[in-house]
């Protein structure tokens, strides 16, 4: 029988593929880079917005507040950035850096930490 895990990595990396697809596609004239993203962000705090109703939640700090719009923030020019190098590269050119950089970050992160 098929592990549950394996099923998860092969939606992971179809969904992955996908959205790289469409991404490009809708950025290809070289549409708003930063409304592309907003939407972006919109849908993903809608989608965990409703998981998180079924997750215990920490006890709201000012602290807390601060940090969770800190990383807001910081998401959100995350996407504007990948967004913008996505309208700019070639699909095939994209593809490779994003599955490159799964190589290169836990390299970064070694010498960093």
């Amino acid at each position: 029988m098929i592990e549950s895990w394996v099923v998860l990595a092969i939606l992971g990396g179809v969904g992955s593929n996908i959205y790289n697809f469409l991404t490009r596609y809708a950025l290809k004239d070289g549409d708003d880079v930063t409304a592309f993203a907003w939407l972006f962000e919109i849908i993903r705090f809608f989608i965990f917005g409703a998981i998180i109703f079924f997750e215990p939640l920490p006890a709201m700090t000012l602290r807390h507040a601060g940090l969770f719009s800190l990383i807001g923030i910081i998401e959100v020019a995350s996407i504007m950035i990948w967004m913008k190098m996505h309208s700019y590269a070639q699909l095939s050119i994209s593809s490779i850096l994003i599955r490159l950089r799964l190589v290169i970050i836990p390299i970064f992160a070694f010498f960093f930490l």
